[in-house]
């Protein structure tokens, strides 16, 4: 049924079931195929012409954990006609546009984060990935896994607790079971969870636990302790006791494309800026600083307010992007004209 993929009164309410259309989840997403489910079966499909007529956005397209409307073909494909409105939406920016933004996940309850308890373990990676969390509008969980490698490191666990304010840590091992019952307890009631982390860091093995099965593909950690990256493409997976899981590819790095919602984690910064002495304060060498004499009594960690400031930085870039594109593509498509035009002078 429906339900158990997290369908609920809210969905029903706009769903039009005009035309012989019927709801689903799309479940996997191929270029420009999918696979969605419903409630009586599990079928391809591809986007109704509408989609390419409109030029629609790449974030008004369906994408996996979306609730769609489709209809039947004979060929065997069926159509989506509609995304229905999104409860939660994981969004980055396009890594191959700077201007465009790229939804990975639709619909979910929490975020997963994982990191292993590694040697490679950084705080500023994991810091990254929960401002992305906290935008997306669902509850963010740091996931450390790993922890039957080699004794947890107090100091580093000590590390990723103080950044991650507001969201619980989790402990965790695929090999002994430990802090998974924990995990379980985000996704119980149908509920769903989107799955983030750069590669390797061991998320397939834990889905595989999850599922009380191999069906994702997983690679042996090196003798370095560096896990090896396995995932090539997002797909939701329903869990045997209940809950959805929306896997994702290995991400090292994320483009922000926005910091609304990231209050939580940097209220500590906000709060001491809104302190010093200077409104336009640059925090660097300005008499009275609050956030600099934080930094110095030990109560503020710095690479946390760098992080802070390289998102800000990367805000007013895609700002500057976004106002002069059309003049950026006016010159290319200019210096394009002038370049076919300068080679084939010969047969002017």
């Amino acid at each position: 049924m429906l339900e158990s993929l997290g369908w609920n009164d809210g969905f029903a309410s706009s769903f039009d079931a005009g035309e012989g259309r019927v709801p689903g989840r799309v479940v996997v997403e191929e270029k420009d195929a999918f696979v969605v489910r419903t409630a009586d079966a599990e079928v391809h499909a591809r986007l109704a012409g509408r989609f390419r007529q409109r030029r629609l956005a790449e974030e008004l397209l369906p994408t996996v954990g979306d609730f769609v409307a489709i209809d039947a073909r004979d060929d065997g494909w069926s159509l989506i006609q509609a995304v229905l409105p999104r409860t939660t939406a994981f969004v980055r920016s396009d890594p191959s546009r700077a201007t465009m933004t790229q939804v990975l996940a639709a619909n979910f309850e929490t975020v997963w984060i994982f990191a292993s308890l590694t040697a490679e373990l950084s705080a500023r990676r994991v810091e990254h990935f929960l401002a992305v969390a906290w935008n997306s509008g669902a509850q963010p969980v740091v996931v450390l896994t790993k922890a039957d490698l080699e004794d947890v490191d107090a100091d580093r666990l000590a590390e990723v607790e103080s950044i991650a304010i507001g969201c619980p840590v989790h402990v965790t091992s695929a090999i002994t079971g430990d802090g998974v019952d924990e995990l379980k307890e985000h996704v119980s009631g149908n509920r769903t969870a989107v799955i983030l982390g750069a590669s390797g860091v061991g998320k397939s093995t834990m889905i595989n636990y999850l599922l009380g099965e191999q069906r994702l593909a997983t690679q042996p950690t090196r003798a370095d302790d560096v896990g090896r990256h396995t995932t090539t493409h997002r797909e939701l997976v329903q869990l045997p006791d209940g809950g959805m899981l929306i896997d994702t590819p290995g991400l090292r790095e994320i483009g922000i494309w926005s910091i609304d919602g990231t209050d939580t984690l940097y209220e500590d910064i906000t709060r001491l800026a809104s302190e010093c002495r200077f409104r336009n304060c640059k925090h660097r060498t300005e008499p009275d600083c609050a956030i600099r004499a934080a930094i110095a009594a030990g109560d503020l960690d710095e690479g946390h307010m760098k992080t802070y400031y390289k998102m800000l930085r990367e805000m007013a870039f895609l700002a500057r992007r976004k106002k002069y594109k059309p003049g950026i593509d006016w010159r290319r498509n200019t210096k394009r004209v002038a370049d076919v035009a300068w080679n084939d002078r010969a047969d002017l």
